[in-house]
């Protein structure tokens, strides 16, 4: 059985899903979703979820499937990505993840580590109540204190698994276990990492941003809050849905509202660069924008 993965991954706007259209198709692959927010539907302005025309060229698998009102956990990634992955296999076909989210990529090459923990409803309801007198922050900072790993991978303002995951620091019985669906089968990684020019690279966001205007991300963003999404959902968390929710709301003007967009972009990036900087066995590819 054919045990090869591809991975095209990088910073975002620096032109993954072309490059890995255009590989797919080199390569026979079918492409398999790597990004935290293109697993949601009602999204792709926001998401920059790969075009109809992409998608045609290729196969595509675990786009735009998850409903927004969900938390997606990252085991229920595991457990959908790995059984794709194995399904390509299966078929005679090489499986090419594409994205940009670090932690995804993590999982699938070295596992993922859970830890059963008796749940605790006193000290959730007492987590709660320090989140509602001292605000999100300072549960977050809790788990800051407890395990920073796992703290920079959790959203202050994503609590409930703020406090989940300090109840399992705190009452886990049993140590970690590592699940690693893919270990046996001895998985070929070819993973190609695209960067480009800083400044050229900034441009492209900005520009970035002004398309998602023309493309409608207003319309986007106030449907998804019609439907219910809100702070402490993991889709609110995607790149530009806060701020045009406060542009929309009115407590920012037009020219803050891209300001803040284009910044928060920036932001994103240079998160995501400290994930591949951490990376091994990783060919780097510089593209120009």
């Amino acid at each position: 059985m054919n045990s090869e993965i591809l991975v095209v991954t990088g910073t975002t706007c620096v032109g993954k899903s072309d490059f890995a259209t255009e590989l797919a198709k080199k390569r026979g692959a079918e492409v398999l979703c790597m990004d935290a927010f293109q697993v949601y539907q009602k999204m792709p302005i926001l998401s920059a979820a790969p075009t109809l025309s992409q998608k045609a060229q290729c196969p595509h698998h675990l786009f735009e499937f998850v409903d927004p009102l969900n938390n997606f956990s990252i085991k229920e990634y595991y457990d959908k990505v790995t059984d794709a992955i194995k399904d390509c296999w299966e078929r005679g076909v090489t499986p090419l993840l594409v994205g940009g989210t670090g932690l995804y990529l993590r999982v699938l090459r070295h596992g993922l580590e859970s830890s059963k923990a008796e749940q605790n409803p006193e000290f959730r309801e007492e987590m709660e109540s320090l989140a509602q007198q001292s605000g999100r922050e300072a549960v977050h900072k809790l788990l800051e204190e407890k395990n920073s790993k796992r703290a920079s991978e959790l959203h202050p303002n994503d609590l409930k698994r703020v406090i989940r995951a300090l109840e399992i620091e705190n009452f886990s019985k049993q140590g970690k276990q590592t699940r690693d669906e893919l270990a046996h089968f001895c998985a070929h990684w070819e993973i190609y990492c695209l960067q480009a020019e800083r400044e050229a690279l900034y441009n492209k966001m900005n520009q970035r941003v002004l398309q998602m205007i023309d493309d409608g991300v207003e319309e986007e963003v106030r449907n998804l809050l019609a439907l219910g999404v809100c702070e402490g959902m993991t889709s609110y968390q995607a790149i530009g849905l806060k701020e045009t929710a406060q542009f929309l709301r009115g407590e920012i003007d037009r020219e803050r509202w891209i300001e803040i967009f284009t910044r928060n972009t920036r932001r994103f990036a240079k998160r995501q660069g400290t994930w591949w900087r951490s990376m091994q066995d990783i060919q780097i590819i510089n593209r120009e924008l």
